[in-house]
């Protein structure tokens, strides 16, 4: 059973170097990564050859000019020739057995399989695991997941048939682009989630995913309105009352992040 690893890349050669080991030193042996360029201009090629990482035989890399994390994962899964998908940010890392322990853990009849992750600080210190922050969920995930995303991209592995059914990463999105994904593979099938934090995820103010919170707020709210169909007449009417009630803290979020210029984290809107 073959993965192939898909690692988007924007202007972060010096991360992405720990992120490529971190694949490349997996337990689990069929693997190949693919590192994508979405039109860097910091020489991530050079510093991916100096380091001697195109030259190993698993490595393939593609650079594309500029267009978005969607577009760039995109351009990954068509490259892929593996049975499954693993997605590793350029700015995390996996523990050695992230892989091996992640397809024991993958249900036979559940589409993905994503597990806990230890949320890093920018300053490399280790905080708090996500599970602490979100609430993860098992089997039919649906009705849960439109309340929150408590889906950590780079723990993901998923069937490649599943992505390529539901159509992968919709390219009109720049950020939350993973939850609308999320939402389109739990409308199809059971998600499986294992409680061990193989995944340092780093958060830091140059995130795609902690700027913009109004318009981060708007893009959920519309990913989640537009997936309510499978949800009864009751449910709905909560999703929206909890989506409006929801508005005034994304709003002050919003006036902070331009009164200090600073990015704000997109899980205010999240939980």
């Amino acid at each position: 059973m073959a993965v192939s690893v898909i690692i988007p890349t924007y202007n972060r050669a010096q991360m992405l170097t720990r992120a490529v080991h971190s694949a490349l030193r997996q337990t689990y042996a069929e693997i190949e990564v693919i590192v994508v360029d979405d039109g860097s201009t910091d020489d991530t090629e050079g510093t991916l050859s100096r380091c001697g990482l195109l030259s190993d035989p698993r490595m393939r890399y593609a650079k594309i000019p500029h267009a978005g994390v969607s577009v760039a994962r995109n351009v990954g899964l068509s490259m892929a020739r593996g049975e499954f998908i693993a997605f590793l940010d350029s700015d995390d890392t996996w523990a050695p057995t992230k892989l091996e322990r992640s397809l024991a853990a993958l249900e036979e009849d559940a589409n993905l399989v994503y597990t806990d992750a230890a949320v890093v600080a920018e300053a490399g210190r280790r905080t708090v695991r996500y599970s602490t922050l979100v609430t993860p969920h098992t089997g039919e995930v649906l009705t849960s997941l439109l309340r929150a995303n408590f889906v950590c991209l780079s723990t993901v592995v998923v069937r490649k048939k599943a992505l390529v059914a539901c159509g992968s990463f919709a390219g009109v999105f720049r950020s939350c682009e993973d939850y609308d994904l999320w939402l389109r593979l739990a409308a199809r099938g059971k998600f499986s989630y294992l409680d061990e934090p193989l995944c340092n995820y780093c958060r830091h103010v140059e995130s795609i995913s902690g700027s913009n919170v109004l318009g981060n707020y708007w893009r959920i709210a519309w990913m989640r309105l537009a997936r309510c169909e499978y949800l009864s007449r009751g449910a709905r009417v909560r999703l929206i009352l909890r989506i409006v009630a929801r508005l005034p803290r994304a709003l002050g979020a919003a006036a902070l992040e331009l009164s200090q210029h600073k990015q704000a984290p997109a899980d205010l809107i999240n939980r």
